[in-house]
């Protein structure tokens, strides 16, 4: 009989483990997303997970988008620029700038790296953190976008041991994100 049950029991996780919709990085997490989420007031697009929460009328933030079990998040946020931003030293330092206002309004962000990456075809920067949360710590990801006199700030939060898990459906998604000016 013990061995009937291990029997089985190996068979549901192979068979769990194989089931579509479990895991993200098997079949391609483009599969996964919800449908485009149009801002055109304040000039963006984003594609967010399929089956995650919006909210829109947040005071710190223009949209945040939930996992149902509010275990992973992705917010997208502007800063204002005085005048046309471009993708250079000035933008690097309004990076750290905006990197240390979030320090000092979340202490304990430890920032891991910095570094330009291209999202959606556009040349953007990226702040990896950790941030303590009790006994665990968060993963966030701060995409920065310029867009003329503004920058966009795409944040993915998860928490680190599940960042695997999150990550595919993350870089997705924020793959979509598009300026619509």
């Amino acid at each position: 009989m013990r061995r009937m049950m291990l029997g089985a029991l190996a068979l549901a996780v192979l068979l769990a483990g194989a089931a579509p919709g479990q895991s993200p990085r098997e079949t391609g997490a483009g599969q996964y997303l919800g449908d485009e989420y149009l801002d055109r007031p304040r000039g963006f697009s984003l594609r967010p997970p399929a089956g995650w929460w919006l909210e829109h009328d947040h005071p710190r933030f223009l949209v945040k988008f939930s996992e149902r079990n509010y275990e992973a998040f992705i917010i997208v946020d502007e800063v204002k620029t005085p005048t046309p931003i471009k993708l250079d030293q000035e933008f690097r330092d309004l990076v750290l700038k905006q990197n240390q206002e979030v320090k000092k309004t979340m202490p304990g962000f430890q920032v891991i790296g910095n570094r330009p990456v291209r999202l959606n075809r556009v040349s953007a920067y990226r702040t990896e953190a950790v941030f303590p949360a009790g006994p665990n710590k968060v993963l966030i990801n701060i995409y920065y976008v310029p867009a003329k006199t503004r920058v966009f700030m795409i944040m993915t939060i998860c928490p680190e041991a599940a960042a695997r898990r999150w990550d595919p459906l993350f870089e997705a998604s924020t793959s979509t994100f598009t300026v619509l000016e």
